[in-house]
């Protein structure tokens, strides 16, 4: 089941994964200019808005990277390891509860080259719902956006059964957004495959 109403410039959507769960989503939807080079195609891509910016962290560049810095201050264990470091698991409580942790996770992995693409798995839902991805685009942070790996999703979605989101259709969920801003401040040219429920 899916109702779209636009007020004011704001889509709202509803939609239904069964018939007793229901989602709501309002943003407004940007474009941006990707690449204007003289002679080429411009090209634009939608962006995710940041739905939890301002409530689950901070809403601006300069008060989230007080709090990154606060967190990169406060560490208070590292790894052990001297090997190179591929991939961690950070909780994704809001940042005022677990943002420390989940900032020097990310931080951790800049031992080395720093990754050129972050894999970030979440989502709460049961092993029956289906598995979600955003395949291309672009998704906001305060420090701007971060694109989507859209090579590999697309080999992803070719070989696995995946609900498509969009930045104008998607299941809200604070797993991978609030993990973005500390990607994109410690790791500012990388991008992001997200993929929910896997």
């Amino acid at each position: 089941m899916r109702a779209k109403k636009v007020k004011n410039g704001i889509t709202l959507k509803v939609y239904a994964e069964s018939t007793d769960t229901f989602r709501f989503t309002a943003k407004k939807v940007k474009k941006i200019v990707v690449s204007k080079k003289e002679g080429k195609e411009v090209k634009y891509m939608k962006v995710r808005k940041a739905m939890l910016a301002g409530s689950w962290y901070p809403a601006g560049a300069s008060e989230c990277e007080k709090e990154i810095n606060n967190f990169l201050n406060d560490a208070t264990v590292s790894p052990s390891s001297k090997n190179k470091l591929t991939g961690g698991i950070v909780p994704h409580a809001g940042w005022y509860y677990s943002g420390s942790i989940a900032c020097n996770v990310i931080n951790y992995l800049k031992k080395g080259d720093g990754p050129d693409v972050f894999v970030i798995f979440g989502m709460h839902l049961g092993p029956e719902h289906p598995c979600y991805i955003m395949k291309e685009g672009v998704w906001e942070t305060p420090f701007g956006n971060i694109q989507i790996e859209k090579e590999l999703a697309g080999k992803l979605v070719k070989k696995f059964n995946f609900n498509i989101e969009t930045p104008e259709y998607f299941t809200e969920d604070n797993t991978i957004e609030l993990q973005l801003p500390f990607i994109k401040y410690l790791f500012s040219d990388a991008k992001i495959l997200g993929a929910k429920n896997i």
